[in-house]
């Protein structure tokens, strides 16, 4: 799975875990005019897990249709910390939000994979209220905190050959003068 894959994951599971009224998206930025209420937004960083340094990345050989070996296919662990933002005029709009996005995600804590087979840890965080320290907007805040645990699978295909036949015969004696 690559991070891509997996934003787009999320994003679509917390449109469907809110209503038709809720815009869920990536952060672009401040809220510009235009911007529909409520809004969710979501930030995100993706980084290389270290919790089991010592198991191998190797995770199998790689054959073509005839059986030959073509490859190796590499796991690497990663996490990714995804912080939700809500935005709404109501505060308890903005409460009900962050409630079903952290429900939601939450029901995979036991289950990963039925988020997505690549993942094998869900972790949902609390809601905490969010203000911005130099203004106070026109609009409530509220964030969350979700960290996924993922495969990530790296192929390594063409630096092995196989040979598919040999056109020329060697008489050992021959080139060994016996």
């Amino acid at each position: 799975m690559q991070d891509k894959e997996l934003v787009q994951l999320v994003v679509s599971e917390a449109d469907s875990a809110t209503d038709s009224s809720v815009t869920v998206r990536t952060d672009g930025g401040s809220r510009e005019v235009g911007d529909d209420l409520p809004l969710v937004a979501l930030n995100w960083s993706s980084f290389r897990a270290t919790d089991d340094e010592s198991h191998s990345n190797f995770d199998k050989r790689i054959f073509d249709d005839s059986g030959n070996e073509i490859g190796t296919r590499y796991v690497f662990k990663y996490n990714m910390e995804l912080d939700f933002t809500v935005k709404s005029d109501d505060e308890m709009k903005r409460d009900e939000i962050g409630e079903a996005l952290q429900l939601h995600f939450a029901m995979y804590e036991g289950n990963t994979e039925a988020l997505h087979s690549d993942t094998y840890m869900v972790k949902t965080g609390d809601i905490r209220p969010r203000k911005i320290p130099i203004k106070e907007p026109d609009w409530y805040q509220n964030g969350l905190i979700v960290n996924i645990r993922y495969n990530k699978y790296v192929s390594d295909t063409g630096s092995l050959e196989t040979i598919k036949s040999v056109d020329k015969t060697i008489n050992v004696q021959e080139e060994l003068n016996i």
